[in-house]
């Protein structure tokens, strides 16, 4: 499904997609076999726009690496799941989310992603907080070569602009998103 979407275009990569995310949510696969899984399958249902799929998966994934004791990639999942809280304009709970994987990234020293935290602020309208974390992100993430984390700072300051109003650099900030 992924890889068809990525060489043969969006409305290629639909229908395996959606059937992909179907054996997912309704599969179940060995708790470690599962949390690998995760990491492509919540994706796959973003992709697709399938918002439901998107919220159960992420709440099992968080569940699962609960469960697992998993504490490399719960932080992860944790993100994953405050940005299904995001889209859904539960800010305070995607607030809770974002401050337990804070927690447990001190905790255990790995590395963060900021995109979930970008694009809260952005949807809550905090300009200087978002230009702040979005250039920081941008300017990591190029270092990396992290071209998801870049689409995701540039759709915050999409969200950004557009919320206060600011068109023009909306549209210039989600093209660069689409680069």
């Amino acid at each position: 499904g992924l890889a068809t979407r990525y060489t043969h275009g969006y409305a290629a990569g639909v229908e395996p997609l959606r059937r992909a995310i179907d054996a997912f949510t309704r599969g179940r696969l060995p708790g470690d076999q599962s949390l690998r899984w995760m990491l492509m399958a919540w994706p796959a249902a973003h992709e697709v726009w399938d918002d439901d799929s998107w919220d159960q998966l992420t709440a099992r994934a968080v569940t699962l690496a609960r469960g697992a004791g998993a504490l490399t990639v719960l932080p992860i999942f944790l993100l994953y799941r405050a940005a299904v809280h995001v889209y859904a304009g539960e800010f305070a709970a995607a607030s809770v989310l974002s401050a337990e994987a804070d927690a447990i990234v001190e905790a255990t020293g790995n590395t963060r992603w900021q995109g979930t935290s970008v694009l809260l602020a952005a949807w809550r309208g905090q300009e200087e907080e978002t230009s702040k974390m979005a250039g920081a992100s941008i300017h990591a993430a190029t270092a990396r070569g992290e071209g998801r984390a870049i689409c995701m700072a540039e759709l915050s300051r999409a969200v950004l602009y557009n919320g206060l109003g600011r068109y023009q650099h909306a549209l210039a900030a989600a093209q660069r998103a689409c680069e």
